[in-house]
């Protein structure tokens, strides 16, 4: 068994609460979806009707995680509006603290029982390279990823 090790991190990570769309608060480490989502991103797993979790099954990925750096929380005002596209003026915006955790590093370690995923993903660490832009939560949160070494 052969465990793939990788440090992700970024200026601003927010994962929000599981039970909710959109959260103010946030969760200090990354939750299993998003790292689900993240690897799918270096991946390109397709995200269409959550295609990229049947590559996650249980017991057939085992993923860890280590802090690097100290958890720090930051709370940021953030303009939130109900509707996407041109902002109108017309439309509303709801002021809502956001808690962030400022400046994140986490140590992912992942193994995944088909070795063609668990090789794919090593060569993509390798090269530095991802098919969409890996986000730490939210989508305009971009991070950074560094291979460590395969054990």
């Amino acid at each position: 068994m052969k465990v793939l090790a990788f440090d992700i991190w970024g200026d601003y990570a927010h994962y929000k609460k599981i039970y909710a769309t959109t959260s103010a608060v946030s969760y200090c480490l990354p939750t299993k979806p998003a790292l689900y989502g993240y690897i799918s991103a270096i991946l390109g797993f397709e995200k269409n009707n959550n295609q990229y979790l049947k590559y996650f099954q249980n017991k057939e990925c085992l993923i860890g995680i280590q802090i690097m750096n100290p958890i720090v929380m930051q709370r940021i005002n953030v303009n939130l509006r109900a509707t996407f596209g041109r902002m109108k003026p017309t439309d509303n915006r709801k002021p809502t603290m956001m808690e962030f955790v400022y400046q994140p590093r986490y140590r992912i370690y992942f193994f995944h029982g088909q070795e063609n995923i668990q090789a794919q993903l090593n060569e993509r660490l390798r090269d530095k390279s991802a098919v969409y832009t890996p986000t730490m939560g939210l989508a305009n949160l971009i991070s950074n990823f560094e291979f460590v070494g395969e054990f």
